[in-house]
């Protein structure tokens, strides 16, 4: 890559998730200086960047999805430790990211969409 020219896709084998995974690993580390500000940017990269791409682990979907589920492991959005079953700050809200993943076209957020939606008997 050169300086000024095309940015490359945020993958694991060329770009921020592979870039991203280093950041957790030094962040986790304790190593200086804290690569807090560049993992979030690594991760918004990595979350806009590369809708368009496979599902591949390498340089796709599944690669980044897999990098951004560790980052958010790693930053808690709630206060630390406080771990709780509700739906859109605690566990409770990541089935419904597996439920999205497995069914893609289905809507299961909470949103108008999907209170409109209506199973087929």
């Amino acid at each position: 890559m050169a300086e000024g020219g095309r940015a490359h896709p945020p993958f694991w084998c060329h770009g921020a998730t592979g870039i991203g995974r280093m950041l957790l690993h030094i962040r986790h580390l304790g190593l200086e200086p804290d690569p807090t500000e560049t993992l979030r940017r690594a991760c918004r990269s990595v979350a806009l960047g590369a809708r368009w791409s496979g599902p591949t682990l390498c340089h796709g979907l599944a690669g980044n999805a897999e990098f951004l589920w560790d980052a958010g492991r790693a930053w808690i959005s709630e206060v630390p430790r406080q771990i709780t079953p509700d739906y859109l700050v605690g566990y409770a809200g990541i089935p419904v990211v597996l439920l999205r993943m497995a069914r893609p076209r289905r809507r299961y957020q909470l949103s108008r969409e999907g209170f409109r939606y209506r199973a087929v008997p």
